[in-house]
């Protein structure tokens, strides 16, 4: 199981997860070309999942506006109906849980963001140093 998991972690150190010491011990011993390709497709991550996060906000735009207006028909409903203890339970779940999408999806977003800026900073500064 060890060796399996050494030959694992020796492909997966620079396009996985890998902890940030063991990343930065595997660039040292690259080359200088073979830090640019390094950087240029950690730069096109990076790009790549800024374009995903605008595409996400113009979706989440888009779901914010219906959201939104069937909040606007359920309030209708309200102040016409007599039980309107049901519409309020609806509205407030169905808020909670729109809420909880957001933060899941602006979560994920956000940590590999962050993942492909401190790879690709280590990148830069050992460019630097040679």
């Amino acid at each position: 199981m060890g060796k399996r998991f050494d030959r694992w972690a020796k492909r997966s150190v620079f396009f996985g997860n890998p902890p940030l010491e063991l990343f930065q011990k595997k660039i040292m011993q690259l080359s200088a070309n073979d830090l640019l390709k390094l950087r240029l497709k950690l730069e096109s991550q990076k790009r790549n999942i800024e374009s995903i996060e605008k595409g996400l906000l113009y979706i989440g735009a888009t779901i914010n506006a219906a959201f939104f207006m069937s909040c606007l028909f359920i309030m209708r409903d309200i102040f016409t109906s007599k039980n309107v203890n049901n519409y309020l339970e609806l509205v407030v779940y169905a808020l909670i849980g729109y809420l909880i999408l957001v933060i899941i999806i602006m979560r994920i977003i956000q940590t590999g963001k962050n993942m492909t800026d401190n790879k690709l900073f280590l990148v830069k500064e050992t460019i630097k140093r040679q």
